[in-house]
């Protein structure tokens, strides 16, 4: 079985294919893992700092004006993760999702 390795600059159309519909596997490159690694700890440094984030310290929409303490902000990251994860009707099969 294939494993692609996800480095962040190379996954194309056919590669994507494979994974859904093939049964290849993915996995992330150490240098991406690396890359989010740092991208988290930048964020979590702003938000340490009290930077305003849209969507992570503020409230998204209508309410990105609101500042969130650091409790909040992981309640709205919670919610957000819960609100793409909801649908209705028959699942969809596992390629599209």
């Amino acid at each position: 079985m294939m494993t692609l390795k996800l480095n962040g600059q190379t996954l194309n159309i056919d590669q994507v294919a494979e994974v859904a519909r093939g049964g290849a596997e993915a996995e992330f490159s150490p240098e991406a893992c690396d890359r989010v690694e740092a991208s988290a700890a930048l964020v979590q440094k702003l938000v340490d700092e009290g930077v305003a984030i849209y969507g992570v310290t503020t409230g998204i929409g209508e309410f990105s004006r609101i500042r969130l303490s650091p409790e909040q902000g992981l309640e709205l990251q919670r919610r957000i993760i819960y609100s793409h994860a909801a649908g209705t009707g028959d699942p969809f099969a596992i390629e599209y999702v």
